[in-house]
């Protein structure tokens, strides 16, 4: 399944579907998973942990969480300065 404008990825972990935003590419996409942790997805997007922060159905969590099928998460740019 292919959704124009969207960026689909199978991990081949299961056939559910998670909703991904990430901020810096303005992109959304779709993650074939049951569960995942969130340090565990941004490894497999290869994105540095240190510079976003994972919000999980409007709820900032930490690394550890799980993210499920059923969530919409947001990969949002960590934004810094004086």
């Amino acid at each position: 399944m292919h959704i124009e404008g969207e960026r689909y990825i199978n991990l081949g972990i299961d056939k559910r579907v998670m909703d991904i935003f990430i901020e810096k590419e303005n992109r959304k996409m779709k993650l074939k998973v049951k569960q995942i942790k969130a340090d565990e997805l941004l490894k497999k997007l290869k994105v540095n942990p240190s510079t976003v922060l994972v919000v999980k159905n409007g709820s900032l969590v930490t690394e550890s969480a799980i993210l499920k099928d059923s969530d919409k998460v947001r990969i949002l740019n960590v934004v810094s300065g004086g």
